[in-house]
């Protein structure tokens, strides 16, 4: 990963990197944030992320990257298929939310993760705060109504009531077979 860093503080024009299943670890994803410089990746737009190993360690390194000023043009952060991204996760999420210094246009996909109601609360409590064009897509967890309910009614407050939020919040528990 270290070698990784040192390659993309170079990228001036990259603006999507997909290091997708590349068996990243908590360890491995501090040891690639560390690399990067502050106002590395200037052209960013998609980074995804998802289908890895790392979870709370690294999804709070991948936050306070992002608070660093690295990829200040991000629009989209791909957390999915991650199992081990639950409500520790979501917490360090919705903190870094809460801040308000995540790129103002940033969506994230948490979806086919482990969050449950708790998580879900956390990131829809953060919200709010969060920058004004800022997305949560967290599809197929593992909370429930409370969780479902917490989503829409945060995501409806900032952006206004839309049928797609529904869609955005769709839980494992939504269906019943």
């Amino acid at each position: 990963p270290s070698r990784l860093a040192e390659a993309l503080n170079y990228c001036q024009r990259l603006r999507h990197l997909v290091l997708r299943g590349s068996r990243l670890g908590d360890d491995e994803v501090e040891e690639l944030v560390a690399g990067l410089e502050g106002g590395a990746l200037p052209a960013l737009e998609a980074l995804h992320l998802g289908a890895n190993r790392f979870a709370a360690r690294g999804t709070g390194a991948c936050c306070a990257l992002l608070r660093r000023g690295v990829a200040p043009q991000l629009q989209h952060l791909s957390l999915s298929f991650m199992p081990t991204l639950g409500d520790e996760s979501a917490a360090a999420l919705a903190a870094a939310l809460a801040t308000g210094s995540l790129p103002h246009k940033l969506a994230v996909d948490v979806s086919f993760c482990s969050l449950a109601d708790e998580g879900a609360k956390a990131i829809a409590a953060a919200l709010p705060l969060a920058g004004p064009s800022c997305n949560i897509i967290c599809w197929f967890n593992q909370f429930g109504l409370a969780g479902q309910s917490a989503m829409l009614a945060a995501l409806d407050a900032k952006h206004g009531p839309a049928f797609a939020h529904g869609t955005k919040v769709m839980s494992l528990f939504t269906f019943p077979f």
